[in-house]
């Protein structure tokens, strides 16, 4: 009989939450400008460590076939030697950014201060009148870039953005655009019948679709996620997403997902007529997309912006005004 041993690896992941700086939470709670309890100038933080574990693994061998053998699985106790543990090998945590770069609150009002970005959506507030969408893109050197690359016919009038996964495109880290408004045309089988084309002033499947990509590609390009943002302009209300998420919460979509999407999206933002336009939208989001860390802000015209978000039991929302 001879007996070999072998070495069985995996990776583990380990968590936990750290003390906010005035040591009074510690399981993550938000701030009180994020509608949470925390007063302290740094809250609590989700900190994750993939630790690299090995186990010595001792099995007895019968013969070349394979059978037989006295071999446990690892941690299971069974077999010469199991249990045997190498030391642990972990990676750098995950602690994220601190807060003062990756607050969207303060980002969106530096946003909103700037003239250059306020020309970008005075430009695009001042054609939410015309039949196709507009809109423009940021790439991370903060150049932008107009695009009114759209279908304008009655039926379809979708703003088409450069493929956000061709290596080119993979530096762009902001979108701009419109979602028009209503408008009416006659129907081109009986021309005496007015149809009214109607769309819904809120980010669709599609635009959650474009800005997850930009997600990943800012995270494979070491980028911080923080950076990445998208913005919607109509004559009802201005919106921005933004990330607040963590590396395990970033999914991207296939194009059959895609079409699937949109639509179940049409038939639920139709359906749902006694919710708001908001809550139908994060409610999509998170239970149909199955997508989290993606924040609704709403740019308000008085120059204040609002979180939206869904409440404990999601059946309502929660509107926190950024200071």
């Amino acid at each position: 009989m001879m007996t070999e041993s072998e070495i069985s690896c995996e990776w583990v992941e380990e968590s936990y939450f750290t003390a906010c700086s005035s040591n009074e939470h510690f399981n993550g709670e938000a701030s009180i400008s994020q509608g949470g309890p925390c007063k302290a100038n740094v809250q609590s933080q989700l900190v994750i460590n993939v630790v690299h574990r090995c186990k010595l693994i001792a099995s007895t061998a019968l013969g070349d076939d394979g059978t037989g053998g006295g071999g446990g699985t690892p941690g299971s106790g069974g077999g010469l030697g199991g249990g045997n543990e190498e030391p642990e090998i972990p990676t750098k945590p995950n602690l994220p950014p601190s807060k003062g770069n990756n607050n969207p609150c303060e980002k969106i009002k530096a946003q909103r201060a700037d003239i250059n970005f306020q020309n970008k959506i005075a430009d695009l507030q001042g054609k939410t009148r015309l039949k196709k969408e507009t809109g423009y893109i940021q790439r991370a050197n903060g150049e932008y870039t107009y695009k009114d690359n759209a279908s304008a016919t009655n039926q379809a009038n979708e703003l088409s953005l450069p493929t956000a996964e061709e290596p080119a495109n993979q530096d762009i880290i902001a979108y701009l655009h419109t979602h028009v408004d209503d408008y009416e045309y006659y129907d081109p089988e009986n021309p005496v019948i007015t149809i009214t084309k109607k769309g819904f002033k809120i980010f669709s499947p599609a635009d959650i679709s474009y800005f997850m990509t930009m997600i990943k590609n800012a995270q494979d390009a070491g980028r911080p996620l923080g950076d990445v943002y998208a913005v919607l302009v109509s004559s009802l209300k201005n919106y921005q997403i933004r990330f607040t998420g963590n590396q395990y919460q970033i999914k991207t979509f296939t194009a059959d997902q895609k079409e699937t999407f949109r639509e179940t999206f049409i038939k639920y933002m139709s359906k749902n007529k006694k919710m708001s336009l908001e809550l139908k939208f994060l409610k999509f989001i998170d239970e149909s997309m199955n997508t989290k860390g993606v924040s609704l802000y709403r740019l308000n015209s008085d120059g204040t912006t609002a979180e939206i978000k869904l409440n404990a039991d999601k059946t309502d929302l929660v509107e926190i005004t950024c200071p």
